[in-house]
Parts: structure tokens; C-alpha cells; sequence
């Protein structure tokens, strides 16, 4: 399989600074091509947020580039990847907390990332960005970790009410909370002619599942800049109807079949590489995408952003449109 990306996203209305983060890359191995995304929403005071989704968003992408390669010439499965973002996820949260503990602030960030390999994805999560899977119908892969959700799931809300309910913004999970965070991993087939499309909660509050589906269905794949339009689309809709949070969506585009073929997928798609393919392992990263501190620029296919130093405190505390309830409730 091979993969485009793309990604927009908008300050919102009302904020001053945009505090979400997004990374995406695509790379080509002798394996074939993987490719990564991902979405942080900060939340914390107007710099808080800010360094958060920005620092795990930045040193992600590094791992993709510096780090995935060795993993998978050294025929890493998803499985032990998984667990390997699980121990990157809970340092991030360490670093956060102790950042925060330090300087007397309270800053975190939600943290989505999927990795699409050898015709399976992983998705490793904390939060409530989300990730979809649209094809012929829309799926939502990711779980919400909020306080609505775990009503959703005691059968106290629909999905629709929670939508509209005032403690919709209470995370029960996120990376830099005051209690350590436990991310979530779920692993998956990729679905032909499908497209994923990640999205911070600025996207959905405004959007029922069937307006995101009809938004992200029925593109041609190789015709990259539609999908960009959609997203945009879909972000104007949502302002117009008086979202005021910041909004990014993340798309990935998937097209053509596996040149591995999932019939032999060993373990959790990753085994069966040969000695000598080993020593010839190649990798190439043929498209990255950074977007970072709110101030993301497109330049030709590439998002390409500066970030700040070290995010100062600037008195005003946490945001009041986002709370991490397992850390800052």
C-alpha cells in the first residue's frame, strides 16, 4: 500500500494562539512504504498548551525518522512498536508533569498517533482526538478517554447528547496530567480505498459522524489536494456554526494494494523479512509534515513550522475550554 498526507488547521474564532500540534511522514523501505500521524491538542495557559502538544509532537516525528528505521530492519512487529509508544507516551507524561511541578503550572496535551505498516495500523492513544477510518462507512478506531465517554459507555448519554453536554471538554486521560497517564494501543487491518483522518475535538463538537463522512468519502485517491479542500471545508462549517476552540485535522490517503499482501502477515504484521533484504535495508522519508506553536506555514508539500523555546508562564493558568480530570480535576 502507499499513503499521502495532508493537514489543516485553524486558530478558531476566539483563541489567540493555537495550541495543537500535528506531525505526519511517509517513508520508503525495502519493505514498502510506512507512514506515520499523529495529533496533540495542548491545554494549559496561552504558552502551556502550546509546549505541550508541541514537544510530543516534534519528538515523535524525530523517532520516525531517526529510530523506526533500525525497529524495522531488526523486523519489529506492531505489537512490540506498540509497546515501545507506550513507554515514550509515559515519558512524555513524566516530563510534563515534572516541567509543571517545577515552574508551579499545570499544561498537558491529548496525544492520537497511528503508524499504517505492512497493511495494518497501529494506534496508540490518550485523550479524546480522534481517529477515523472513512470508506464506504465512517468509523471511529480511537475511544474517547473523557468523562462523557465513560457515561456513553454506563448507557447515561448518547453520542449525540454528549456532543452538547458542559463537561464534554473533561479528559480522563491525557499526557501530563498530575496521575501518570496509561495510553491505549489497538492494532488493525487498513481497509482499501479508505481514508483516515485524525482531528483534534475543535472538529467534532460542530460535526455529526455523517457530515464527517460525507466530507471524507468518495475521493479519488492520488488527488491529494480534494482531500485538502475537504478538510478545509469541514473546518469553515464547523466555525460557521460557532466553534470557537482551535481545529486541526490530519488526512491520510491510502491507495493502491499491499506489495507484502496481508495474507502473510506474521505476529502483528511485522515478521517474515530475509537475511539478506536485511542488509540491504533502505529508508527514505519522501514527505514530512511538522505543525507546531500555531504558527504552521504551507510550503509547497510540506508543513513547516518554528517553534518557540520553552514555553514561559504567563499567569493566566489553565485554559478553561479543556481539563485533564485525571490530572488537573
Amino acid at each position: 500500500m502507499d499513503y499521502e498526507i495532508t493537514c489543516h488547521t485553524d486558530i478558531g474564532t476566539t483563541r489567540k494562539v493555537n495550541q495543537d500540534s500535528a506531525a505526519a511522514a511517509v517513508a520508503d523501505t525495502s519493505e514498502g512504504p510506512v507512514c506515520m500521524a499523529l495529533l496533540c491538542d495542548g491545554m494549559g495557559g496561552i504558552a502551556m498548551g502550546e509546549y505541550a502538544s508541541s514537544y510530543v509532537a516534534t519528538d515523535m516525528l524525530r523517532w520516525f525518522m531517526e529510530e523506526l528505521p533500525e525497529l524495522l530492519r531488526g523486523r519489529r512487529t506492531l505489537e512490540q512498536i506498540g509497546e515501545i509508544w507506550t513507554e515514550m507516551l509515559v515519558g512524555y507524561d513524566r516530563h510534563l508533569r515534572e516541567y509543571g511541578h517545577r515552574r508551579g503550572i499545570k499544561l498537558g496535551t491529548t496525544a492520537t498517533c497511528v503508524l499504517f505498516w505492512k497493511g495494518c495500523f497501529l494506534l496508540a492513544q490518550s485523550g479524546d482526538s480522534r481517529l477515523y477510518e472513512s470508506g464506504r462507512k465512517l468509523r471511529q478506531i480511537s475511544r474517547d478517554q473523557s468523562r462523557v465517554q465513560e457515561q456513553i459507555d454506563r448507557g447515561l448519554l448518547t453520542k449525540e447528547e454528549a456532543r452538547r453536554h458542559p463537561g464534554r471538554n473533561i479528559l480522563s486521560d491525557c499526557i501530563g496530567g498530575s496521575r501518570p497517564s496509561v495510553p491505549v494501543c489497538t492494532y488493525g487491518r487498513i481497509r482499501r480505498g479508505t481514508n483516515y483522518v485524525l482531528c483534534s475535538d475543535g472538529l467534532v463538537h460542530e460535526l455529526s459522524d455523517k457530515e464527517i463522512a460525507r466530507f471524507t468519502n468518495g475521493i479519488s485517491h492520488g488527488l491529494r489536494n480534494d482531500l485538502q479542500d475537504r478538510l478545509s471545508e469541514m473546518t469553515e462549517v464547523v466555525k460557521s456554526r460557532g466553534e470557537t476552540d482551535n481545529i486541526t485535522v490530519v488526512g491520510v490517503m491510502v491507495r493502491g494494494a499491499s506489495s507484502i499482501g496481508e495474507s502473510i502477515l506474521s505476529g502483528i504484521c511485522g515478521q517474515g523479512q530475509s537475511q539478506e533484504a536485511s542488509r540491504r535495508w533502505l529508508f527514505r522519508v519522501r514527505e514530512k509534515i511538522l505543525l507546531t506553536s500555531g504558527t504552521g506555514k504551507l510550503a509547497g508539500e510540506t508543513l513547516v513550522t518554528e517553534t518557540e523555546g520553552e514555553a514561559q508562564d504567563n499567569g493566566q493558568g489553565m485554559d478553561g475550554q479543556r481539563d485533564c480530570g485525571r490530572g488537573f480535576g
